[in-house]
């Protein structure tokens, strides 16, 4: 640290950067909050607890050892309760969760914290363990190699860079376990996935000796976005471009809403994901389920696109109530706000 005049000047880094390990705040069920009422897990080899003010408590465990917490639990009371197996592979069992696999099994070491209204749960694990566990999660093991060698270097490039940003640091954790991030665990590991992460070791995606923005999607509608789909700058990010994904005969302008409107319904328009149920779809809402969600209008009463980005996604929405008008700026507000 530099000091002058009484304050702190600057923080300098001496060495490189080392991103290892990733800590994982996990989700409840169906990936609803990232609050939980209790947390139950058990350990499938011996391990430790350590707990108290000082981090200076510690209760040997034994494998098969179940263990629940409730924010009213005494070891709690300094607020942090780390659960440390012997081994880094596969020790705890967080029996009170349900993902798609059924219930879940996790690697390296758990932390069950206090906070507002319940408990988070931070799992502190090897970034490349972390890997195995996101890849089968985001692709179908099926799929070709080379192509979950790719996946596998995508997820690895933002979980970098999301260590670096450290988005959730009142936690202590990085990243969630959702969508919001990359899914984590949804799915069982598998011996191809783990393969295109061994393979693929520690490489990540840089631009000017930068790790990029590696944005990815499971299903486009026939064109991609640029970097400015989540409010960044897109001159920031000059290797993320929108393309059309088929050709264009029609000279579609997806940035304007009646050749949106038409180009969305084009069933004759053919890209690399049109055989995909995703790639166009729709969906039936009513202003009840509408009003519910929107809070502070009155009751909906109507959806206007005000503005579309690069390839078509919406930048501004405006939504109309019977009290008033709610503006939603970028994607994450209309995702969250419409589910």
């Amino acid at each position: 640290f530099v000091a002058a005049g009484g304050k702190l000047c600057a923080a300098l880094i001496v060495r490189p950067f080392q991103a290892d390990r990733i800590r994982v705040l996990l989700m409840n069920d169906n990936f609803q909050d990232i609050v939980h009422s209790q947390v139950t897990i058990t350990l499938n080899c011996d391990g430790v607890m350590i707990y108290g003010e000082k981090e200076d408590q510690e209760e040997k465990l034994k494998a098969g050892s179940q263990l629940t917490f409730t924010p009213e639990d005494e070891k709690l009371s300094s607020g942090r309760v780390a659960i440390v197996p012997d081994s880094e592979e596969e020790g705890i069992q967080v029996d009170s969760l349900n993902r798609s696999q059924g219930t879940p099994v996790y690697g390296g070491r758990m932390e069950i914290c206090l906070a507002e209204n319940g408990l988070v749960l931070i799992n502190d694990v090897l970034l490349e363990e972390y890997l195995k566990k996101v890849v089968p999660s985001e692709m179908p093991a099926s799929y070709e190699k080379e192509a979950l060698k790719a996946q596998a270097v995508c997820a690895r490039t933002y979980a970098y860079r999301q260590i670096q940003a450290n988005g959730y640091s009142q936690y202590g954790a990085h990243v969630d376990d959702s969508t919001a991030y990359q899914v984590y665990n949804n799915i069982s590991t598998n011996s191809r996935t783990d393969a295109a992460v061994d393979e693929t070791y520690g490489q990540i995606l840089t631009y000017d000796g930068d790790p990029v923005e590696a944005f990815y999607f499971s299903t486009s509608c026939g064109s991609t976005a640029d970097g400015s789909i989540w409010g960044g700058d897109p001159d920031a990010v000059p290797y993320l471009k929108s393309k059309m994904l088929g050709s264009n005969p029609n000279g579609y302008d997806l940035q304007n809403n009646v050749d949106f409107y038409n180009f969305i319904r084009d069933r004759s328009y053919r890209a690399y994901d049109s055989d995909y149920a995703m790639f166009r779809w729709q969906t039936t809402t009513t202003s009840e389920i509408l009003s519910q969600k929107v809070t502070g209008i009155g009751t909906v009463e109507n959806i206007t696109v005000k503005s579309r980005g690069a390839g078509g996604v919406v930048r501004e929405l405006e939504i109309t109530g019977s009290e008033g008008v709610k503006p939603l700026i970028g994607q994450s507000q209309v995702r969250s706000i419409l589910g």
